[in-house]
């Protein structure tokens, strides 16, 4: 049974996304009517080195046995995942290691969500204004 587009749906909006691309792994089953589905692949699948690039990832049904997947997928394929229905054997200590936080959506259990905005908030002092003062180079020693 794969993902329908009612559940991707529901998916994107309980998170708060409109993504512009999607790329769906592990769902089994035609790919959902989605105008800007990049590709589905199986969890078995070898994805391609070239080519496939979202803004987010659907993965449907995740073991710890794909945690190297996982991790090439938020670092080379896309910009945010989603995990739907992930498997028991993975701890959700794991799973935050990865940078994986839990989310509840309606109608999925085990649900966790990577985004870099949410991990890694700007920081106040890593800009422009606070690196040097240059009104300050004659009036202090540093």
């Amino acid at each position: 049974m794969g993902l329908t587009s009612q559940e991707l749906e529901a998916v994107c909006s309980s998170l708060g996304q409109k993504p512009e691309s999607l790329l769906i792994l592990g769902a089994i089953g035609p790919a959902p009517a989605h105008g800007n589905v990049v590709g589905v692949f199986s969890l078995e699948d070898e994805l391609p080195d070239e080519g496939v690039r979202a803004e987010l990832a659907v993965v449907s049904g995740p073991t710890s046995r794909h945690t190297a997947l996982m991790s090439r997928l938020r670092d080379v394929y896309c910009r945010k995942v989603v995990l739907l229905n992930a498997a028991e054997d993975w701890s959700t200590n794991e799973l935050r290691a990865l940078g994986f936080q839990p989310q509840s959506v309606a109608g999925f259990e085990r649900v966790f969500f990577y985004d870099p905005d949410l991990d890694k908030p700007p920081r106040d002092w890593n800009n422009a204004s606070n690196w040097a003062n240059p009104e300050n180079f004659d009036k202090y020693r540093w």
